[in-house]
């Protein structure tokens, strides 16, 4: 701390060096300079009263310049204490401590350092719109948690809200920034209020702490900087708690959304480690049960146990995890004749840092067993439909060929391209059918059966959209194989049959 006399002790140092100089320069002899001065103040009494007053001049200085000290060491020390009190607080907060100890810890620690009469911290709920005090020293029994305020315009609470800047009140009752003030400060006769907002990580305002006083009191820039200075420990280990709560719920939805996949999940790090795999893994690998902490070795002796080709599939795994942005995609046939469908893509952020890989498992042993009796299937329809006679079309929702069967075509030599997609059949009503039946003799009549299958196994509000899709077999007349040879062979030609002339048109 400089001293405000210090100025004055130098001016006069300096005007005596400045005036011994200059006898030195008239004199020519520093010694008769001191010899001269010196027996000008013991042989004359205006040397006493110089002397006198000299030494008052140096006394006074003296006292000052240790009052002094004294004031900076004292401030200095408290000064400590703030960084004590600040630290024990910091490391409660560092402990993890719960939120309600933390914040009852810190008005204890206000109120002690401060020497307040109360101390107060309220939460700011932003839904409500409403302070809640959540800790406080002094105040009346029951006020914590309940009877919340509005921080409505004029009142201490909302300047701060608004300003975010510590607030200093000496006299309460004759400031006039504050026309409403809170009810609990007039309750209990608060003449004196310092005040800090509790600023969380996200930038919006957590709460309030403040420091409180009856009588009247001029709070030092030094205890409003450490009231900041909890208020920021505080706000630190709010921000921390939030973010590790917000942390949990992503955790949780995530590990819920990876056990209710109906694929399995395995997850491993850039050295290759396994680090995460869901139930439908453990089941699919026949690993045991959930409730047991299964190693990256456990899994691979699993896995190990399942294949029949152990050596090239974990090879593959380690070249794909060297290799960072690949995707993959392949089958893997297991000793029991399961088929397993793998794919697998990296764990990347979005600015691109690579912190793994991940593979999603998926039984398809049915799915490729239903195929296999499906092309069995479709290999005997076929067979069956060229051993036949009859012609088989088959039409889409739109009426159009997507596909004809028979050894017909191969008599005349037809393409069955000829019809797909090319031309649109009109499909006659049972009453158009009976009328054209009777134009025709017997032995020439057309014959269709309709299949309703899809009709019958789906809800009614889904039929109509398969009315159209059907398989029309049909017995051909002699003159239609006839008229359709001409039809591929000059496409302008009309036939030559009246009815098939009016009905068949379409074909």
């Amino acid at each position: 701390m400089r001293s405000p006399y210090r100025a004055l002790v130098l001016r006069i140092v300096f005007i005596y060096i400045v005036v011994s100089a200059v006898w030195i320069v008239l004199s020519d002899s520093l010694i008769f300079v001191l010899w001269a001065d010196a027996a000008w103040i013991v042989q004359t009494s205006k040397g006493w009263l110089f002397v006198l007053f000299s030494g008052g001049i140096l006394y006074f200085l003296l006292d000052h310049a240790m009052a002094e000290r004294s004031r900076f060491e004292q401030e200095l020390e408290t000064y400590a204490h703030y960084q004590e009190t600040v630290s024990a607080l910091r490391q409660s907060a560092l402990l993890k401590s719960e939120q309600n100890i933390l914040f009852n810890q810190a008005v204890s620690l206000v109120a002690l350092t401060l020497n307040t009469e109360y101390t107060s911290l309220f939460e700011h709920r932003v839904s409500e719109k409403q302070m809640v005090l959540r800790a406080c020293t002094g105040w009346s029994d029951g006020l914590i948690g309940k009877t919340p305020f509005q921080a409505s315009p004029g009142t201490l609470a909302h300047y701060v809200l608004q300003t975010n800047e510590p607030l200093l009140v000496n006299r309460l009752a004759n400031d006039r920034r504050f026309t409403r003030a809170e009810s609990y400060l007039q309750q209990h006769g608060i003449t004196s209020t310092m005040q800090v907002a509790i600023m969380a990580e996200t930038g919006q305002v957590f709460g309030i702490l403040g420091a409180h006083t009856t009588g009247k009191r001029d709070f030092l820039p030094d205890e409003c900087h450490f009231l900041q200075e909890i208020a920021n420990v505080l706000a630190i280990a709010i921000g921390r708690e939030q973010t590790e709560a917000a942390l949990r719920v992503q955790k949780t939805i995530l590990e819920c959304q990876t056990e209710a996949s109906l694929d399995g999940i395995l997850v491993v790090d850039t050295q290759g480690i396994i680090r995460s795999i869901n139930q439908r893994f453990r089941d699919m690998w026949r690993l045991p049960l959930h409730d047991q902490a299964l190693s990256h070795a456990l899994i691979l002796e699993g896995i190990r146990a399942q294949l029949v080709d152990f050596d090239p599939f974990i090879q593959r795994i380690r070249d794909l995890v060297a290799q960072g942005d690949a995707q993959h995609h392949e089958e893997i046939v297991l000793r029991d004749g399961r088929v397993i469908d793998s794919y697998t893509a990296p764990v990347q952020d979005a600015t691109g840092n690579y912190y793994g890989r991940v593979w999603y498992y998926r039984d398809i042993t049915e799915l490729r067993r239903t195929e296999a009796t499906l092309r069995e299937r479709e290999e005997i329809f076929r067979r069956l439909v060229d051993s036949m006679d009859d012609i088989i079309f088959t039409l889409d929702c739109q009426q159009r060929h997507t596909g004809i069967f028979g050894r017909w075509l191969e008599r005349y030599g037809i393409p069955a391209s000829f019809f797909w997609g090319r031309r649109r059949m009109r499909l006659p009503t049972q009453k158009r059918l009976a009328s054209m039946n009777r134009r025709i003799p017997e032995h020439f009549r057309v014959n269709m059966s309709f299949t309703t299958g899809y009709r019958e196994i789906l809800p009614s509000r889904y039929r109509h959209r398969f009315r159209r899709c059907m398989i029309v077999r049909a017995r051909l007349l002699a003159w239609l194989a006839l008229d359709v040879i001409s039809l591929h062979s000059n496409r302008r030609k009309k036939p030559t049959v009246p009815w098939l002339n009016t009905r068949c048109r379409g074909w």
